[in-house]
């Protein structure tokens, strides 16, 4: 063949590359590679008349040495079509790839040798190129198809990711990486594709190109501290430049609630219905302290729904919703004996959100544990209900609840909180809420006695005695409930009394009362009178609002005694007074002057002028002639 002649027809020249086929595939061949070089040779220099018949026909035919390629390459993955011992396969010139393109494609695609590549012979035009390239059907570039397989197959490198690499490997791992991202991203008309293919892949290079990992467990703006690993990274400074592609396929820009989810579906994967160890309870930890504080800025409706997995109490990882939340510290060591597994206690994840419970319940009901308030039931002993008196001390603090000088402390301290936190107060929300107090009733047992119980039935070892139970119970619509408080029949207040008592009310008052729950101990055990003088003394803001005053008031009362530097005003004998105008009393010559104010002026049978006034202390209708009032007048 050495010698063969200018003129070659069609079928002889594809009976040559058959021939070099079959030979090539011995890999002890020394004689392949010249053949192959010196047919590709008098293809590229046959004319065009000549040559584009052949082309057709050889297309398929393996008959090309395919190239090697680089060093540095071949260390991170084997070649396509490697024999091993440094052969390789003959190909054909159907979806070969010139070298240049060596990073993009080396692990699924053939490599054409430079003396093979038609853009690379500088015997022929431009024109010339396109039309061999495109009759032997080489990929001037590598197809899409062909790029996200040679990506697969580098992710999937199991043996890669888990051997250490020398600096030397790492760099050459994220110049290839870079050069397929750059490519994939270039490809427009593609990215439905790329992206589809792409998120079930774990294609992302992190950690120091070490690992590759899925989109979805990359970030762009979180802090190092804050990377889950092996579960959750920062996406490489070195990538930025990609981030509109890896966005589009999982990669985001802040922590989701899902990727916090997803941190431990595959830890779960990882160590399944064992103890965790330290360090794996110190990552569960981690995770579970980015999704609540997750979901406290934004809603959950990321979240899969499906299930999530949460530690348990004794270091294992259990579905949330066999889990249960101790919402109801006094239930806890009631119910040790029944066996419950609780959820691990949220404060050792570095969480100091003050009510964590409300954060939990913005998880779906499916991925939820429950809350131990609602997993059991408090409830009075039967014993305990065999007498029960609405009399004594039950009485005491009935009217006291219901008293209006209790309203007028109530709304005193929810308008002090309210301005406290300087939010608008609803005033109409307020009185509206203030009549629920009407649903409370109280009693005295000579024991109060409960126990906990779950789906109705007792739970063995819960009982307990207690000074004071409070028992809510449906009301006539769904936002109203009726309050039955059950206290020791006692002649003194206690605290572990009215700490629940005043814990009841700001229940039945929204919360609206907050902080200033606390100031309800002392105006429930005060005397009545001295309610306001306790708040004042408590530094609570004053209600204007209110006619309750707890000084002197500047303005005299009706039925007060006229001061000394007064009585010198007064004059008697006067005849007209106007309503509510203040006037000096007396009803004998030798009684004290007191204060006055006049309601009306009424009719007299006699023509004598008659008012009727109030002098207070009750006295808010006495009729009385001229002769009994005195005017304040200046000389």
């Amino acid at each position: 063949m050495l010698g063969m002649v200018r003129e070659v027809s069609s079928s002889m020249f594809l009976e040559f590359t058959r021939m070099v086929a079959n030979e090539g595939q011995d890999p002890k061949s020394s004689s392949a590679l010249v053949k192959s070089k010196v047919l590709v040779q008098h293809l590229f220099a046959l004319p065009d008349e000549s040559r584009d018949p052949i082309l057709d026909d050889i297309v398929d035919v393996p008959f090309i040495a395919t190239e090697a390629a680089s060093s540095n390459l071949l260390e991170l993955f084997p070649q396509h079509g490697d024999l091993g011992g440094g052969k390789l396969i003959y190909a054909p010139f159907r979806n070969s790839i010139s070298k240049t393109h060596e990073k993009l494609c080396w692990t699924c695609a053939n490599l054409l040798p430079p003396w093979a590549d038609p853009s690379n012979q500088n015997s022929l035009s431009q024109v010339q190129k396109e039309q061999i390239l495109q009759k032997l059907a080489v990929q001037k570039l590598p197809g899409v198809k062909t790029v996200l397989s040679h990506l697969e197959l580098l992710c999937h490198d199991t043996a890669a990711n888990g051997l250490p690499l020398t600096a030397v490997h790492r760099t050459t791992r994220m110049e290839v990486f870079r050069a397929i991202y750059r490519h994939l991203m270039n490809q427009e008309d593609s990215l439905a594709e790329i992206r589809e293919k792409l998120e079930k892949i774990p294609c992302i290079l992190v950690n120091d190109a070490r690992a590759f990992v899925f989109p979805r467990q990359t970030i762009i703006n979180i802090y190092d501290t804050e990377e889950i690993r092996p579960y959750l990274y920062k996406l490489p400074v070195e990538l930025g430049e990609y981030q509109r592609l890896f966005v589009g396929i999982g990669t985001t820009n802040r922590a989701t609630a899902a990727q916090y989810v997803g941190v431990m579906d595959q830890l779960k994967a990882s160590v399944g219905t064992v103890k965790l160890t330290p360090n794996e309870l110190r990552t569960a930890f981690k995770a579970v302290k980015g999704l609540l504080e997750t979901l406290e800025n934004s809603s959950a409706s990321d979240l899969p729904g499906s299930c999530l997995y949460l530690p348990s109490e004794k270091g294992k990882l259990q579905e949330a919703t066999r889990l249960v939340f101790n919402d109801a510290p006094s239930f806890y060591d009631r119910v040790k004996e029944y066996n419950l597994q609780f959820l691990f206690d949220v404060r050792e994840c570095g969480i100091r959100a003050r009510n964590i419970d409300e954060t939990v319940n913005l998880l779906p009901m499916k991925m939820r544990p429950a809350m131990l308030s609602t997993y059991v039931q408090e409830v009075l002993v039967p014993s305990s209900r065999q007498v029960v008196s609405a009399k004594g001390m039950a009485n005491l603090l009935s009217q006291r609840l219901k008293s209006d000088k209790f309203l007028e402390a109530i709304v005193r301290l929810i308008r002090h909180e309210a301005h406290k936190k300087g939010k608008k107060l609803d005033e109409g929300t307020m009185f509206n809420v203030l009549d629920r107090l009407s649903v409370i009733s109280v009693y005295t047992v000579p024991n109060v006695i409960t126990h906990l119980c779950f789906k109705g039935k007792p739970i063995a070892g819960s009982e307990m005695e207690k000074p004071c139970f409070v028992e809510r119970l449906p009301g006539a619509t769904t936002d109203l409930h009726i309050w039955n408080i059950y206290v020791r029949d006692v002649t003194k207040f206690s605290q572990e009394m009215l700490i629940p008592l005043a814990e009841v009310v700001n229940s039945i008052l929204s919360g609206m009362l907050h902080d200033s729950v606390l100031y309800l101990l002392p105006i429930l055990s005060c005397p009545e009178e001295k309610i306001q003088t306790k708040l004042d003394d408590l530094n609570i803001r004053l209600d204007h609002s209110t006619k309750v005053v707890a000084k002197t008031p500047t303005l005299p009362l009706a039925g007060t005694l006229v001061s000394e530097e007064i009585q010198t005003l007064c004059s008697w004998g006067q005849v007209e007074f106007f309503p509510e105008e203040y006037i000096a009393y007396r009803d004998n010559p030798d009684d004290p002057l007191i204060y006055g104010v006049v309601l009306e002026e009424l009719m007299s049978p006699d023509d004598n002028r008659i008012y009727l006034v109030n002098l207070g202390n009750g006295r808010d209708g006495v009729i009385s002639s001229v002769s009994k009032l005195f005017k304040f007048m200046r000389k």
